[in-house]
């Protein structure tokens, strides 16, 4: 039997008694193991060196990605900004950016949905209209990819595509997981 097909497409956003059950780990604190290093932005089994060698190598063969998104372009302009396109699951693309201030301090700027229904004039997303609101875990695999480029970032923004207060439980619920 296949494991892929019992695997979830994404362990981002889930508590640890969530991931326990999600990969079928039969010792509690292997989920909090897991818990741990998903928060610290890891992208693969192989980096949880706390696990034991054997767990690492069937979770990481029955689950080779643990991000449902991925980055499909990364532009850095004059200033230091990084700008990654990612594309979730559906096949719809976000921004996310990182910004570097003065004092070297890393900002991740983060997008809540895709569009935008306030149609701010100053603002492209504003003119594509609300396609959907981002889910929790969609939001905390944007800070994962930009933790990529910058294990380092500190801080999170919402200033990205959408508008956060339109989907005020989701941004919360990633708030809540990222810190």
């Amino acid at each position: 039997m296949d494991d892929r097909k019992k695997m979830p497409k994404t362990l981002y956003g889930m508590k640890p008694n969530e991931i326990l059950g999600a990969l079928g780990l039969e010792k509690t604190f292997q989920g909090k193991q897991v818990y741990k290093w998903l928060v610290r932005g890891v992208s693969n089994f192989e980096e949880m060196t706390d696990l034991p060698k054997p767990l690492r190598f069937r979770l990481g063969e029955a689950m080779p990605r643990l991000a449902s998104s991925e980055v499909v372009d990364e532009q850095t302009d004059s200033s230091g900004a990084t700008k990654l396109a990612i594309q979730l699951i559906d096949g719809a693309v976000v921004e996310c950016v990182l910004l570097t201030d003065r004092e070297d301090r890393k900002t991740a700027c983060l997008s809540s949905q895709v569009g935008c229904a306030m149609g701010c004039t100053f603002c492209r997303t504003g003119t594509m209209g609300l396609v959907r609101n981002l889910q929790a875990f969609e939001i905390i695999e944007q800070f994962v990819h930009l933790r990529r480029i910058a294990p380092d970032t500190t801080h999170i923004v919402f200033m990205g595509m959408g508008e956060p207060m339109a989907n005020f439980a989701e941004v919360i619920q990633a708030l809540n997981y990222l810190h």
